[in-house]
Formats: C-alpha cells, structure tokens, sequence
C-alpha cells in the first residue's frame, strides 16, 4: 500500500518543465455543461424609448430616397407604421437649386394620389427642422403657406384648403 500511496503522490506532482502545457478539454465535455441561466434586463432601450415617446416630443421621422441626381426626403405624420394599399399624408422635401422644395403628398376623396406644392425651406431651415418635431415642421410650413396666400395672386382658397389639411397632421 505505501508504493500505491507514493505513486498516486508522484502522478500527482507537476514537474517545472510540464507547468506550461495546456489541458484540452474534448468537445463532448463542454457539450454536456448545463447552460448558464440568462438573465433579462428590464432597462429600456432606445427603440423602446422612442416608440413610447409622444408625437408632439419626437424628431422628424425623415426617411431618404434618393434617385440618381434628384435626392428626396419623406418626412412621415403618422407613427403608424404603413402598410400595402394605406394612403398615408407625408411631406416629400426635394433638393433644387433655390433651396427645398416642399410638397404634402396626399389622397384625396376619390381615393387618387396628389402631391401640392406648399413652399420653399432655405438650406437652414431644413437642417433646423430635421432636428425639429413635427408640430414644429407643421407651423413652418403653415405660416409659410399664409405668407403665400397675402403675397400671390393665387387662388387663396386651395392655399387655404392646403393650411387646413396641414394644421391637422400638429
């Protein structure tokens, strides 16, 4: 029994030279572990911040489109998110070579799509409103759309019509 005792003792030393080697454990070893439990945060997220947040509060949500040399912004009114066949209002912001040209892109009763122009932004008061919300954007282009009506000799009514539609996307 003392040379089985003094063997288990000697396979048990390292020596200094093998102090170095690595243990490989086989595949099936690290196979058969139990998994670690995975503990969910509550924290929110940004994502979920955001689709909480309240319209009124929320920045642009400005999605860019562009076409070869015509780069284009549609800028949604609805947090809903759209779907095949819904007519949803949206403003498209074009580039051209005064500033941004603005258009409310809209179906009308008889269920036909019409895109309006309502005015131009300076290259300024587009990057204000990107960074503005929507009611923000919405009075820009409304007090816009009244300067329109004063100073043109345009049919005031369709502009008028055009400020009514506009107020109540706010």
């Amino acid at each position: 029994m003392n040379t089985s005792l003094a063997d288990a003792q000697s396979a048990t030393s390292i020596p200094a030279q093998t102090a170095n080697v690595k243990a490989t454990v086989p595949k099936s070893a690290k196979l058969n572990r139990a998994p670690s439990p995975k503990v969910k945060q509550s924290l929110p997220t940004e994502k979920t911040a955001r689709i909480e947040a309240p319209q009124t509060s929320a920045r642009l949500q400005i999605k860019s489109s562009g076409k070869g040399k015509q780069e284009s912004w549609t800028v949604k009114t609805t947090t809903k998110p759209s779907t095949k066949g819904s007519n949803q209002t949206s403003f498209r912001v074009r580039v051209s070579d005064v500033g941004f040209r603005v258009c409310l892109v809209y179906y009308d009763d008889e269920g036909k799509r019409r895109e309006r122009y309502l005015c131009y932004l300076s290259a300024t008061e587009w990057k204000q409103s990107k960074r503005d919300n929507l009611a923000m954007f919405v009075k820009r282009i409304a007090e816009k759309l009244a300067d329109r009506t004063t100073k043109e000799n345009a049919d005031s009514e369709k502009l008028i019509a055009l400020i009514h539609r506009i107020n109540a996307l706010a």
